[in-house]
């Protein structure tokens, strides 16, 4: 759970997309909901991560099917004035409760197994 600075840095990295028109509006409270987002989402994908042995391809894949979810199935399903002024609310709720039945669950280990080596020492 170390990793708290990637987590920041990799929601600014998204920051310039606020202002292409792709997504919600660039509002301060969009902004803090999409921060908050992407530090649950790295929790979830750590877990991820994890079980997967370390696999990048799988980390590619999931971060792409969530972008294709959101763009070209949620937001044209459900055209909401919600989506408009708040659209990140709901998945921001989604990502929160798995993230922490993940940390819950796991007991903050997210799946993550020290080698025998290291557990001896």
């Amino acid at each position: 759970m170390g990793q708290r600075h990637p987590r920041v840095l990799w929601a600014l990295w998204h920051f310039p997309l606020f202002w292409s028109g792709v997504w919600t509006p660039p509002t301060i409270p969009n902004m803090i909901m999409f921060t908050v987002m992407i530090t649950t989402l790295t929790i979830i994908m750590t877990w991820v991560f994890n079980h997967a042995k370390g696999s990048l391809l799988l980390m590619m894949l999931m971060h792409a099917s969530f972008n294709t979810f959101a763009n070209k199935m949620a937001a044209p399903l459900f055209p909401a004035p919600m989506f408009d002024d708040f659209g990140l609310l709901p998945v921001l709720i989604g990502f929160t409760a798995a993230a922490l039945v993940l940390i819950v669950v796991t007991r903050g280990r997210l799946g993550y197994v020290t080698s025998r080596r290291t557990a001896a020492s």
